[in-house]
């Protein structure tokens, strides 16, 4: 169909419109960028990504079963206790740094039977009066989440001997202290006191209103034995390129005339407060982590190199250590005097091979807040990086055991052939040896640089923090998106509802166009076949009444076939303005309808001589315009029964009437001719067939039956 350029501009400028609806109600809100408030969430949410990535990680170690820490239980107070708490004798009164208490974690780094309600003060009275209140958590509950633990670092001075926790009974118990809940349990995996590095709180005596339960994992001394749950305190920002310290693989263990031993030299005696030992975690080894640490070991501090008159900072003893895996390990040394530190070891751990050996990452000595062991000389029995130094066979040679100077020189070769061309120029090479005797003291673990333990533990704590504020605002985020996603789809669907609204007018229009261009051939057709057609029949028609008319001079045939000629002109008139009135859709009226019907009966009925009379009674309001399909079938039904009338009633009057009632139209035909018997009234006629059809086409149905004047009377009954 080709389009004018009236209404080629016409559909542009609606397919304008469709577009821009679309862009309105849907991309703008599923393609543009977000509202400023959101930009701002996110980034915010991106600088707090930032600086979670760039602390610390928090990784949860599961403790030995000897070490999980202390547990209150209403079950375990003492007689005469009325609330919970513990308490840590440190010994004198100290002015410490920072306070930490860890919870116990589950594997996904929770927190939980954290004491929701506390307080901890610090003061020099045993029985915890007159002490200055560090932190009051009677009002606000601890938020036992993820990776959350609690951190005191602004102490404003603080001193005291004794550090008290308190259990409070629940929030708003107006200040006074009350028994938990019947069955409520509260644990605490380890609680720390700074002074710079030193923790005060090692090994320190605790009391509690607790008894403690015979043979019972969760011990008041669990507090301060330095296991906690948290890995080691790395910086992963810095990579180490070093393992260790690694001994000498050894085919017959640990001799008791070669002792197996590694010391550090701090140069001058100092007071040393804690020994801390970092266990091994390989990075290019498959196994665990904690590899080759030993299993029986005693730290040892001494004045001078010799080790003449040692003092026992620590001895495992027959039973053992627990595998430390990725455990930070720190043993107190109470003050001792010493230049020298030492760890012993009498019994290797079993590796490949058939070997012998033990590891360790790091050993650090701390005095007075600090670790004096960094980068300080280190000695050893024997050490595995002397295997790439001169000299190795002359201290083979010195040793007491010939079968092991046989079997080292064979495992050597071994290794040498095999591996020592790999490693050396995979990390000596790099930049450094992976096992050696200063890597003990380098500041590194297996993998990245260490951290002091206060400064780890404040990032970690600080890591916690903004977790919980990242998933604070990705929660208001999320809900910020569906929001938007809500409000997107609403404009979405008033978009497409739009659309389609303008795409149904744009197809009602085309729809529309086709039709009046169909009406108006229509009606050119109806006005030619009125113009032209009708005229020539209503011609014939005259000529043969002019004919007939002088027609008595004739012979009876020819005026019978004039008669002939004249009554099929009249009625192809009447027939050719039926197709006029029903091709002509303009005139598709109700008064055009009663006009028709009225005008039927003059040319059917007046040329036979037969009277009628016709009437119209609207008792309901008619329709304004009436279907093509319904006037069809209504004027062929009325035109077939007036039809049958003239031809076989021999009737000389015909009451029609018109009924409009409940939106129904009725017809109403009577005569009063010969009637008709019961065959006739049984409906076997073709043309009483033809338009019962007709009426049930158009929802109506037609019945016959006998008149007042021993005539007949049809009823046509249809739905408007």
């Amino acid at each position: 169909m080709r389009l004018r350029p009236t209404e080629r501009r016409y559909l542009d400028g609606v397919s304008l419109v469709l577009v821009s609806v679309l862009s309105w109600g849907w991309g703008d809100r599923a393609f543009a960028a977000p509202p400023s408030s959101l930009q701002e969430l996110d980034s915010r949410l991106t600088q707090l990504r930032a600086e979670i990535d760039a602390l610390p990680i928090f990784e949860v170690a599961p403790l030995p079963k000897e070490h999980l820490g202390y547990r209150m239980h209403p079950y375990l107070l003492k007689d005469g206790y009325q609330s919970y708490w513990v308490q840590i004798d440190l010994g004198e009164s100290v002015r410490p740094d920072l306070v930490a208490v860890l919870p116990t974690f589950n594997s996904e780094g929770r927190a939980f039977d954290f004491p929701p309600c506390f307080e901890i003060t610090l003061s020099d009275d045993p029985e915890g009066e007159g002490g200055r209140v560090l932190l009051d958590h009677s009002q606000a509950p601890f938020p036992a989440g993820r990776h959350a633990f609690l951190l005191i670092s602004n102490l404003s001075g603080a001193s005291g001997r004794y550090l008290r926790l308190r259990v409070l009974g629940g929030i708003g118990s107006g200040g006074g202290w009350a028994i938990p809940t019947e069955g409520s349990m509260f644990q605490i995996s380890e609680i720390f006191v700074f002074r710079g590095e030193s923790n005060l709180a090692l090994g320190a005596p605790v009391t509690s209103s607790m008894r403690d339960v015979p043979n019972d994992s969760y011990r008041a001394s669990g507090l301060t034995d330095g296991w906690f749950p948290l890995g080691l305190p790395e910086d992963p920002r810095i990579s180490s390129l070093c393992e260790g310290y690694h001994s000498f693989h050894s085919g017959g263990g640990a001799l008791p005339s070669d002792p197996y031993w590694v010391q550090v030299d701090l140069g001058a005696v100092c007071p040393i407060d804690q020994v801390n030992l970092l266990p091994t975690n390989p990075k290019n080894f498959s196994q665990e982590a904690g590899y080759g640490f030993p299993r029986r070991f005693r730290i040892e501090a001494s004045p001078d190199a010799g080790f003449g008159d040692p003092h026992a900072v620590f001895d495992s003893g027959d039973h053992g250590f627990p595998e430390p895996t990725t455990h930070h390990l720190s043993f107190p040394a109470a003050g001792v005097r010493a230049r020298y530190v030492r760890l012993t070891v009498p019994e290797l751990v079993s590796g490949s091979w058939d070997t012998f050996f033990f590891t360790l990452a790091e050993l650090q000595v701390i005095s007075d807040g600090k670790n004096v062991s960094r980068g300080r000389p280190v000695q050893a029995y024997q050490s595995l990086d002397e295997l790439y130094y001169p000299g190795v066979e002359a201290k083979l040679s010195a040793s007491a055991d010939p079968e092991f100077r046989q079997q080292w020189r064979r495992w050597g070769e071994a290794r040498r052939k095999l591996e020592v061309e790999k490693v050396f120029e995979r990390d000596v090479l790099r930049g450094g040896l992976p096992w050696g005797k200063p890597i003990l003291v380098d500041g590194f673990s297996s993998r990245h640089r260490l951290m002091a333990m206060p400064e780890w533990l404040t990032k970690l704590h600080r890591r916690g923090e903004l977790e919980l504020e990242a998933g604070r605002l990705s929660r208001i985020r999320e809900s910020m998106v569906r929001e938007e996603l809500r409000y997107a789809e609403a404009r979405l669907y008033f978009g497409l509802s739009v659309a389609a609204l303008v795409s149904l007018g744009c197809l009602a229009w085309l729809w529309n166009r086709g039709k009046r261009k169909n009406m108006l051939l229509k009606t050119r057709i109806a006005q030619d076949l009125h113009d032209d057609l009708s005229s020539d029949l209503c011609n014939m028609a005259l000529v043969s009444q002019l004919l007939e008319s002088g027609g008595a001079r004739g012979d009876e045939a020819t005026l019978k076939r004039i008669r002939t000629l004249k009554d099929t002109a009249r009625r192809s008139v009447d027939s050719l303005r039926d197709i006029i009135f029903l091709t002509d859709e303009g005139t598709r009226t109700w008064a055009d309808l009663v006009a028709r019907l009225r005008d039927i009966p003059h040319n059917l009925l007046e040329p036979l001589e037969i009277a009628f009379h016709f009437s119209c009674d609207e008792r309901s309001p008619p329709p304004k315009k009436v279907s093509p399909e319904f006037l069809r079938h209504l004027i062929l039904i009325y035109k077939e029964a007036l039809s049958n009338v003239a031809k076989h009633s021999r009737a000389d009057v015909v009451l029609i009437g018109v009924t409009t009632v409940r939106r129904r139209i009725s017809i109403r035909i009577e005569d009063n001719g010969c009637g008709m018997d019961g065959a006739g009234a049984g409906g076997g006629g073709i043309g009483l067939r033809s338009m019962r059809m007709r009426a049930e086409a158009i929802g109506g149905d037609v019945q016959i039956g006998p008149g007042n004047a021993d005539g007949i009377r049809l009823e046509i009954n249809v739905p408007i």
